[in-house]
């Protein structure tokens, strides 16, 4: 018969709450919080500046944990893989965030081709072109309160990727778009 106290089962508890505790650690960021709705259009021909007309071939709709996408051939999330795109698409991100502290965040939004950025209605930023992978970055004052974060990005042809970080002024440390923070914390929207 096993005791409660028996050193095998107490010794078994340990590795299982060590085990759901590297599993919440590790892999639940990535299966559990996402919050990034991400909207994929592929074009119907090609694009050379994000306000061309955009005529679907079709569409497809994920959400994912951050906006993670390096520089390279064709559309990769550093955390969920590929998603097999690599010339003539937009992709539409959209999250709401909680802002947790006020203050002035820089917000680093790096991309090959072109993207815009808005807080809420307003645009921060934006790209219109192509171009090689480069950063843009931006400063903006946030209160605490809910915004909603929306980009929109392009690629035409030849290289591409697109990564959106955030950074409070007074932290030294940079955390992508959908990364929760003691700064932000993001929502679906």
């Amino acid at each position: 018969m096993v005791k409660w106290n028996d050193k095998r089962l107490i010794f078994l508890y340990v590795v299982v709450l060590i085990g759901i505790f590297f599993l919440w650690k590790f892999i639940g960021p990535v299966v559990l919080f996402k919050n990034v709705k991400m909207s994929i259009i592929k074009q119907n021909g090609t694009i050379d500046n994000l306000d061309a007309p955009r005529v679907s071939d079709f569409s497809e709709e994920y959400y994912i944990n951050t906006i993670n996408f390096p520089d390279g051939s064709v559309l990769h999330h550093k955390d969920l893989g590929n998603f097999g795109y690599s010339a003539d698409f937009f992709i539409n991100f959209q999250t709401r965030v909680e802002v947790l502290k006020s203050g002035l965040y820089i917000f680093q939004i790096a991309s090959d081709d072109g993207f815009r950025f808005f807080i809420n209605t307003n645009i921060i930023g934006e790209f219109l072109t192509n171009r090689p992978f480069a950063t843009n970055q931006y400063t903006v004052m946030l209160n605490k309160g809910l915004y909603d974060f929306y980009i929109d990005y392009y690629q035409g042809y030849g290289l591409l990727g697109v990564t959106a970080k955030y950074q409070h002024n007074e932290d030294s440390r940079s955390y992508y778009i959908g990364e929760n923070s003691p700064y932000f914390r993001f929502l679906r929207k």
